[in-house]
């Protein structure tokens, strides 16, 4: 019986959900007469105009705007309250609090999904979550003294939002599952956001743009990054600890660093881009893997290495104002990449280091192809060496020598010197490689090239064997 009694109550309620018009003319007067009203499942539409109720519920509710820009929440302390398991829609709406100290939003339960809304002037965080799922769409979160969005142990969803000119971070994420998806994060003070022991996160397709410090700061946690552009911030993405996957970015214009792997975070990269950035990518002992990648138009190194391991294929470095890579020390592989008119060396190897450095084409940089030195052992395989200023070179001056292995490469008609005395292998030939078009770049092999079966077992030295029609 009290269960069908519980039935009779709950069910009419649903069915009949209101349509509450609050406004100086209408049925409500005031906001605060209409959330009394109100029962589960309610709407309450806010004509234009300045309210200073918050936004407080104990059952699932919707409020929404007339108009986002001129349909106003402004009170003296936290606009949006939620801290019991309902659901509460908020949207098209301008959000704002007079409160010294206190957030725009605060939430520690329950479900909160803020759409098409205006988040603007807290002296301190736009949003704080301490518990609960909140949903971000299409709002815009901006001009906030501190952070635009702080959460904790949280579900965060933020979709087709801007986050912007926020005095510290755009948005922190601590031990959440996270998903940013179309989300413009700009101008903010520190970095565009910060995720911290998090689980299996997602951000794609979204905009990083001018984060004074870095665009995606991580930490102890483990998710993937896809389809997006880090842009002229301080640093694009920084890796402390971890694991991190990033699919088809875009890294630019960044004043450090596209990327910077530290002490035991691990990256794994493919089909990314590093463009016009100080160092395309840094590893201070981290562990990085680089897939079909293009790292060109640094202005100092392509890629930078103090320790660590790594592994690079695939990929193009090229055009970078230094060295297109540099590692002290460390340790990896680095094959089938085209490395090419970098203005100074190739590969710059120096200190006690374990390198497999094969089927490369090397060509064209200003300085040495290859340069082991100060103890470096790398094993140098199948690579062609040609049209450098200097060739593969174990010396420079007042520094120990490097004592690499080398076997079935071409290195031809380097500018002062193919090998350090004594550093031919009996495998190794100086002929002519026979490049496509190298003054278009294109370093494919023509038919007739000696390259084609030189290589260990006769499979084709270089990067890049015969281009098919």
């Amino acid at each position: 019986m009290n269960k069908l009694s519980t039935l009779l109550i709950i069910v009419p309620v649903v069915l009949n959900a209101m349509i509450m018009r609050v406004g100086e003319e209408e049925a409500y007067p005031t906001l605060q007469a209409a959330i009394f009203s109100a029962f589960e499942g309610d709407t309450i539409l806010l004509t234009k105009g300045i309210y200073t109720t918050p936004l407080k519920v104990t059952f699932s509710l919707t409020i929404m705007g007339e108009q986002r820009d001129s349909t106003i929440v402004r009170t003296g302390q936290t606009a949006v309250i939620i801290n019991s398991d309902v659901k509460l829609n908020v949207e098209n709406l301008t959000l704002e609090t007079e409160a010294l100290d206190l957030p725009i939003v605060w939430q520690s339960a329950g479900t909160l999904r803020l759409k098409n809304c205006l988040l603007r002037g807290s002296n301190v965080d736009a949003i704080y979550v301490s518990g609960g799922s909140l949903t971000l769409d299409n709002c815009t979160v901006t001009q906030n003294h501190k952070s635009g969005i702080i959460a904790r142990n949280a579900n965060l969803n933020i979709i087709g939002s801007d986050i912007s000119h926020n005095g510290i971070n755009g948005i922190v994420a601590l031990k959440c599952q996270l998903m940013l998806n179309n989300v413009q994060v700009t101008d903010n003070g520190i970095s565009g956001v910060v995720v911290d022991s998090c689980e299996n996160f997602l951000i794609k397709n979204s905009v990083f743009e001018r984060d004074s410090a870095t665009a995606i700061s991580f930490r102890n946690s483990s998710g993937r990054i896809e389809d997006i552009t880090a842009k002229a911030n301080g640093t694009g993405i920084r890796v402390t600890s971890g694991s991190l996957e990033i699919d088809h970015a875009q890294l630019t214009d960044n004043i450090k660093y596209g990327l910077w792997v530290l002490n035991h975070g691990v990256a794994v990269v493919r089909t990314t881009e590093f463009t016009n950035n100080k160092y395309g990518i840094r590893s201070d002992n981290g562990k990085f893997e680089l897939d079909t990648c293009k790292i060109v138009n640094n202005s100092h190194y392509g890629i930078y290495l103090a320790g660590g391991e790594c592994s690079v294929s695939y990929s193009i470095i090229a055009y970078n104002g230094a060295h297109g890579i540099y590692a002290e020390g460390g340790e990896g592989e680095l094959t089938y990449n085209l490395i090419y008119r970098n203005n100074k060396h190739g590969i710059k190897i120096k200190g006690v280091s374990t390198y497999l450095i094969k089927n490369n084409t090397i060509a064209y940089n200003n300085g040495h192809g290859i340069l082991a030195y100060e103890g470096a052992a790398p094993q140098i395989i199948n690579n062609i060496v040609a049209f450098n200023n200097w060739g593969i070179v174990t010396q420079v001056k007042d520094a120990a020598p490097g004592n690499p292995t080398l076997s079935h490469n071409n290195v031809y008609k380097n500018g002062q010197v193919d090998w350090s005395a004594n550093l031919q292998h009996p495998t190794d030939i100086s002929v002519d490689p026979q490049f496509v078009n190298p003054e278009e770049d294109n370093f494919y092999l023509k038919a007739t090239s000696p390259c084609l079966n030189a290589g260990e077992g006769g499979t084709p030295i270089g990067a890049l064997g015969k281009k098919e029609e």
